[in-house]
C-alpha cells in the first residue's frame, strides 16, 4: 500500500509538472538593453544557450580550470546543461543507472560546449525558444551557472572525463541530482533567475518548462511588434 501511494503522489506531480499554465508577463522594456538566451530541449533534457563573448564577460569560473577556458575560449555560443554525474556524461546510459540517478544519485554534472559556429542550423526549429533578459538577469543567470560548480579548496573546478564524443567538457556540480531536482527543474531555476518567471517547482518534464519559456516568449515577441508598428 506504502509503494501505491508513493506512486500515486510521483503520477500527479508528473503530470501536474506537464500541464501547460501561461506564466506571468516577462515583457522588458522595449528602450531597455536585453540580451537573447536560447532554451532547448531534447528527449528528456533541456538546456540553454547563451552568447559566448557575454558568458566570458560575467562568468567568474572560467579563469579556475584551463580545460573550461580552452572550450569556451574560441566560443560563439555556449550550450551549458546540468544532470547526473554517471548518466549525463556516459558513464552509464543504462535503465538502472537511470533509476538509481532518481533516488540515490551519487553525483551531478555539468555540461559546457562551445561552438565555434552557429548550433541553431542544426536544432529542430520546435525544440528551441529564444527569450529576451535584461543585463542584470544574464548577469544573475551565469553567476547562478558558476555557483552550480563544486569546487576544491583554491577553487579549482573538479573536472569529469566525458565518455561520449563531441560532448565538451564536464565539471562535478554542487547541486544534487534527485526525483524532484532533475536537469529540468534546475534550468527552470536558471530561468527564473535570470528574471524570467518560470515555475520549476515539481515541473519534472523539458515539456512542463518549455511551454512556460513559448508563452513567455510570445509576450516578448507581441510587445516588440507593438513597439515596431505596422
Amino acid at each position: 500500500m506504502p509503494h501505491a501511494r508513493f506512486l500515486c503522489l510521483l503520477m500527479f506531480l508528473l503530470l501536474g509538472g506537464c500541464a501547460s499554465s501561461l506564466p506571468q508577463t516577462a515583457v522588458l522594456d522595449p528602450g531597455e538593453p536585453a540580451s537573447t538566451i536560447w532554451l532547448v530541449y531534447r528527449d528528456w533534457h533541456t538546456s540553454l544557450l547563451i552568447d559566448g563573448e557575454e558568458f566570458r564577460q560575467y562568468s567568474r569560473q572560467l579563469q579556475h580550470d584551463p580545460r573550461l577556458a580552452r572550450e569556451l575560449a574560441p566560443a560563439l555560443v555556449v550550450r551549458v546543461g546540468w544532470g547526473d554525474g554517471d548518466y549525463f556524461t556516459g558513464k552509464s546510459k543504462t535503465a538502472g543507472t537511470a533509476t538509481r540517478a532518481l533516488f540515490a544519485s551519487r553525483h551531478s554534472a555539468m555540461q559546457f560546449i562551445g561552438y565555434e559556429r552557429d548550433p541553431l542550423a542544426v536544432i529542430p526549429e520546435d525544440t528551441r525558444v529564444s527569450l529576451r533578459v535584461s543585463r542584470e538577469g544574464l548577469a544573475a543567470l551565469v553567476a547562478y551557472i558558476d555557483a552550480s560548480l563544486a569546487t576544491n579548496d583554491g577553487a579549482a573546478l573538479r573536472y569529469m572525463p566525458a565518455y561520449v564524443e563531441n560532448a565538451g567538457v564536464f565539471f562535478e556540480s554542487s547541486k544534487a541530482y534527485g526525483l524532484f531536482n532533475n536537469c529540468n527543474t534546475w534550468t527552470g531555476e536558471a530561468l527564473s533567475t535570470a528574471g524570467l518567471p518560470v515555475r520549476s517547482a515539481f515541473r519534472l518534464t523539458p515539456r512542463s518548462i518549455f511551454e512556460q519559456a513559448q508563452g513567455i516568449a510570445a509576450q516578448q515577441q507581441l510587445a516588440q511588434a507593438a513597439v515596431a508598428g505596422p
